[in-house]
């Protein structure tokens, strides 16, 4: 999934991040998630990194130049840990 510099995904990044976690809770198909540029903030890594929690087939996860901050990267690494 390659949503990078998405200005529509970022204009509502809270609902579509929120989506496309519910949606990675159960993937299986997915390597790889390109979200840089996408305006996501803290809340958004959270909701990534809870779906992850639950996801094995994820291999790279790419948020360069986002508004994530020190909250955000800490929460995502945390539910890192917990992935399978």
């Amino acid at each position: 999934v390659d949503l990078s510099n998405n200005t529509v995904f970022a204009m509502k990044h809270r609902e579509y991040c929120e989506q496309l976690a519910e949606a990675l809770k159960t993937n299986t198909y997915v390597r790889e998630i390109h979200l840089p540029k996408c305006d996501l903030d803290a809340n958004d890594a959270k909701a990534l990194g809870a779906a992850l929690e639950q996801n094995d087939s994820v291999e790279v996860l790419n948020l360069e130049k986002n508004k994530i901050i020190n909250e955000g990267a800490t929460a995502l690494a945390e539910s890192l840990k917990k992935n399978k």
